[in-house]
């Protein structure tokens, strides 16, 4: 698995099952640290999907939160 894009508040994983690739979302917005430890992040897989439309959908939702 490896990370193809950082953002402010997230991060996106490219890996692959029997020659397709996937991306996996890792959503931090609502996260909180405690020792070390994140809670409340949320993960979420997307398969059929190019690097920009996962971008796009994780804009979409950090302005449906503001």
């Amino acid at each position: 698995m490896k990370n193809v894009y950082d953002g402010k508040q997230y991060r996106i994983f490219k890996d692959t099952i029997l020659g397709y690739p996937y991306y996996i979302l890792e959503d931090t917005t609502k996260a909180v640290q405690k020792q070390g430890v994140w809670y409340n992040v949320k993960i979420t897989n997307h398969y059929f999907k190019t690097l920009n439309q996962v971008k796009k959908l994780m804009n979409e939702i950090q302005h449906k939160e503001i």
